[in-house]
């Protein structure tokens, strides 16, 4: 690969083809993850079962705030996940991504940060009152996110 990601047939073969195999899997994902297209890494590092890789794209996750990422490493990681989730939901109302961040704090139990992050959208999203009573009337993911 060098430094260019595969097009859509190569990395069609590399992901799903039999002659892949997980070193070279664990490539494409490192290669899509310097380009920051960190869902098709996860792709990748998935396919190759690279815990590490996963988990790298777990840190960037919680970095970024990104709370659908961090659900899909999540999913592949198991365990016990609530401080990176916890963190995840500061980042996310820190970078104004209110939605994930009232969602996570939601998931946490974090009444105190969902009510900070919801007046956040009202300010965020000041012509969008549908949103807002979405997120207002919506009930958090279990505890276990």
């Amino acid at each position: 690969m060098a430094g260019d990601l595969p097009g859509w047939r190569e990395k069609k073969e590399l992901l799903w083809g039999e002659k892949a195999g997980a070193e070279e899997r664990i490539r494409g994902g490192e290669a899509f993850a310097a380009a920051g297209r960190l869902p098709e890494a996860l792709d990748f590092y998935e396919r190759a079962q690279h815990a590490e890789g996963i988990r790298e794209v777990l840190r960037a996750a919680v970095e970024q705030g990104d709370l659908y990422l961090f659900k899909r490493c999540r999913d592949l990681l198991g365990g016990d996940l609530r401080g990176e989730l916890a963190a995840l939901a500061r980042n996310a109302l820190r970078k104004g991504k209110v939605l994930f961040a009232v969602r996570a704090a939601r998931a946490l139990g974090d009444e105190a940060l969902a009510a900070e992050a919801l007046e956040k959208a009202r300010k965020v999203f000041p012509d969008s009152q549908i949103l807002v009573k979405q997120l207002e009337e919506e009930q958090g993911p279990p505890a276990g996110t």
